[in-house]
């Protein structure tokens, strides 16, 4: 698990126990409250603006609370009133009334025909709730409340609760701590996200542009649609409402716009066309929300049905697109796309429950299941941005890896090339003065006497050491087979010992074989059985002791290997690493030369090698060769 995963998940554990104490302290809150059961209303006809002398003598009041349905509005209603029959108090010292869920636009509070308190949110928000503090001598008296309506509903739908103001406002607050602490946790992860596109390149910019504006209208969107920050900063009221509308329109935008780079083949154009649609309807939403603000409310039906209605038609095809094409990629293996589909199911499931809530209880139902959806489909985008950021990271990887083997390849080649070009220039002419060289030290070594022929012996040694040299350089330099045939090759290695038996016995080490009958290669013997005999060569020259050497070969699907084991020096990591470059040896009088030659004849008869020593253990060389079958033709 990813170290962001285990933050998010420690955060969203934070989040549900801060919920989980709020609501204790709620509970306790309200079994300490008398409830408020029975109340009476009254309509106000449109335009009259009535005090409340107007309304104490009135015949027109109706009962309503608990054993009443929900009242519903005349046509033509916008404004009503609310008595309330107030309790003896003098069990509280400082009395307050909680007012859970208040359906209205603006308020006033009379007590004995003073007005005590009133507020106006000017917003879409149709539901509120807010702590009244009272004195002690309000007992046994008429409350009323005027309140201004902003849809189709004026009045309660849960109980007022008569208690302790002070515990009572507790309660108000600690029932909303865990929408600022959501909220809040959003907002911080949008901001560092918001930091972090700065550093980005442009090809990665969007996605994460796009999720963070997400997160942070998510933020925004469960802070203006808390009823407690409308009752804390009323005087903002407006500016909240339009503060939610415009988090309604990006949040929707850039999920689509996060869905499209996570989306690939024809719903990816599906998704971008849908978009493109999208940014036209919202520059009519934006102009109608300034239209709105600058008549003062005057456009508000204009505005409800396009910001609301048009809004909710856009909302479901959305969701449709969304969901069909997040469900066929991740169908066919899109890990992006199925992990979306699952926070996304989270986050519907979750909301589904809500509306239905609301639905069934007759609208009388506060949402919250949807703000832990919506957490949970975030944690899961912000998942599979970081699961994107880690196949990045190891692709980058991959190709660093690749990149870096291809240069040494080519460095290699080109290195042989210039050795093979240069091999082959200079072999030849070598070759001709050292050969008229030899003839006449061999002329002068007959008629020399023995101490100066002691001298010449060596330096006919050193001219053949120098052609050695030479013919290897005209190997590697021209390593086409020439005679290339079908090679038994049980035959070919009884031949190789026969070659190095007298070597390993002298070295005191042992020469074992095991080779099958029916192992049958292409190439051309010579070469083979150099290839071979320099190998073999040096693991005899490594051995210490009575040391053993150990060839086998068998047959793996299409090829044909050879293994060369020792238990001689061994050789490091490093050492492992330089074999077959030229130059480069582990002996004394060595060259290196020897090796690249066998490195250039396997390389020639379609063939591999690898090595694999440990310092001290020994070593062990691994040669593949495509297998063929016998070719009587060969002979």
């Amino acid at each position: 698990m990813s170290r962001k995963l285990k933050y998010m998940i420690a955060f969203m554990m934070m989040v549900v126990l801060a919920n989980a104490v709020s609501l204790a302290a709620l509970a306790q809150t309200e079994s300490d409250a008398i409830p408020i059961e029975e109340w009476e209303m009254l309509w106000e006809p449109a335009g009259s603006s009535w005090s409340v002398e107007d309304v104490r003598d009135s015949r027109e009041w109706f009962a309503a609370g608990t054993g009443h349905p929900f009242p519903a509005m005349p046509e033509g209603i916008t404004d009503g009133w609310v008595r309330i029959e107030l309790p003896e108090m003098g069990a509280y010292r400082t009395p307050g009334l909680y007012f859970p869920t208040i359906y209205g636009h603006n308020f006033e509070v009379y007590l004995a025909d003073n007005i005590i308190y009133e507020t106006f949110w000017n917003s879409n928000v149709e539901r509120h709730q807010f702590v009244l503090p009272l004195n002690g001598n309000a007992g046994e008296q008429q409350l009323y409340m005027r309140i201004e309506g902003v849809l189709d509903r004026i009045g309660f739908d849960q109980n007022p609760q008569l208690g302790e103001f002070q515990s009572l406002n507790q309660g108000y607050i600690g029932r909303n701590i865990p929408d600022m602490i959501l909220a809040g946790g959003f907002f911080f992860v949008a901001c560092i996200m918001l930091v972090c596109v700065l550093f980005l390149k442009r090809e990665q910019r969007t996605i994460w542009l796009s999720l963070a504006l997400v997160i942070l209208s998510s933020g925004l969107f469960i802070v203006t649609h808390s009823r407690f920050v409308y009752a804390a900063y009323d005087q903002f009221a407006t500016l909240l409402g339009t503060l939610f509308d415009l988090a309604m329109m990006t949040f929707t935008i850039c999920l689509t716009l996060f869905v499209e780079q996570i989306i690939q083949g024809k719903f990816r154009r599906i998704v971008r066309i849908y978009r493109i649609i999208q940014s036209y309807y919202a520059c009519v939403y934006f102009l109608a929300m300034l239209v709105n603000l600058i008549s003062d409310g005057r456009m508000h039906d204009l505005y409800f049905f396009i910001a609301v209605t048009v809004m909710s038609v856009f909302l479901l095809v959305q969701m449709g697109i969304l969901l069909t094409a997040s469900i066929t990629q991740a169908w066919r293996g899109n890990r992006e796309a199925q992990l979306f589909s699952a926070g996304l199911a989270i986050f519907g499931a979750l909301s589904i429950i809500d509306l239905v809530l609301f639905t069934v209880r007759d609208m009388n139902y506060e949402l919250v299941l949807y703000k832990w959806g919506l957490a949970g489909f975030i944690m899961a985008m912000i998942v599979l941005l970081c699961m994107r950021l880690a196949n990045d990271h190891s692709r980058l990887i991959r190709y660093s890896k690749e990149l870096e083997l291809f240069n040494n390849q080519l460095q290699h080649s080109e290195k042989m090339q210039i050795i093979s070009e240069l091999a082959a220039s200079v072999a030849h002419e070598v070759r001709n003065p050292l050969q008229v060289t030899r003839g006449f030290l061999q002329l002068l070594r007959v008629n020399t006497t023995d101490k100066k022929k002691k001298y010449l012996d060596l330096a006919l040694d050193e001219l053949d050491r120098a052609s050695e040299i030479i013919t290897d350089f005209l190997t590697f330099a021209k390593p086409q087979l020439d005679q290339v045939t079908t090679l038994h090759l049980a035959t070919e290695m009884k031949h190789i010992e026969g070659v190095l038996l007298p070597l390993t016995n002298l070295q005191g080490g042992e020469l074992k074989s095991e080779i099958g009958d029916d192992l049958y290669i292409r190439g051309n013997s010579a070469k083979f059985k150099q290839a071979l005999i320099n190998i073999i060569k040096n693991s005899v020259e490594a051995l210490t002791g009575k040391g053993q050497i150990r060839v086998f070969a068998e047959r793996e699907m299409n090829d044909v290997i050879i293994v060369i084991r020792d238990n001689g020096e061994g050789m490091d990591e490093d050492t492992v690493a330089k074999l077959g470059q030229p130059y480069f040896s582990t002996k004394t009088k060595g060259t290196g030369l020897g090796l690249m030659v066998t490195f250039r004849i396997i390389e020639v008869m379609e063939g591999t090698i690898n090595f694999s020593s440990k310092l001290g253990v020994g070593t062990e060389v691994i040669i593949r060769f495509p297998s063929t079958s016998y070719d009587p033709g060969d002979g």
